[in-house]
């Protein structure tokens, strides 16, 4: 009984560094993006997007949520090599998000608030 005791332990311990890895390299980093309002004059406080700038790098995801009362886009501001950020129009709550792979400057703005800009830097 002992015997079987310790070879489980010894099992368990043996797994738990693989598991511990396998988890921590497929982590894919990401970045918040908040939409706070699009009250006009938002993009004066910098609190349209916010942030309205974000650095991330290849292979990183942005994530946008909408925590205002009122319906947003993130739409690209010049699709350019057949990128094109996209959302569905965004609900209090919903959110939408894109992982990049390539480098370069990515700017965008709510098609229902034009005045709303922000840009993702992709080193």
């Amino acid at each position: 009984m002992k015997r079987t005791n310790y070879m489980i332990l010894a099992i368990i311990l043996s797994v738990i560094p693989l598991v511990i890895f396998a988890v921590t390299y497929n982590e894919i980093d990401y970045e918040i993006v908040y939409i706070n309002t699009g009250m006009m004059n938002c993009q004066e406080n910098d609190n349209c997007y916010e942030p309205s700038l974000v650095t991330v790098e290849k292979g990183d995801k942005v994530i946008w949520i909408n925590q205002d009362m009122h319906m947003h886009t993130v739409t690209s501001s010049n699709a350019t090599d057949n990128f094109e950020l996209s959302s569905d129009t965004l609900r209090k709550g919903e959110s939408y998000s894109h992982t990049f792979e390539k480098s370069g400057s990515y700017p965008y703005y709510c098609v229902l608030h034009d005045w709303m800009i922000g840009s993702v830097i992709v080193t």
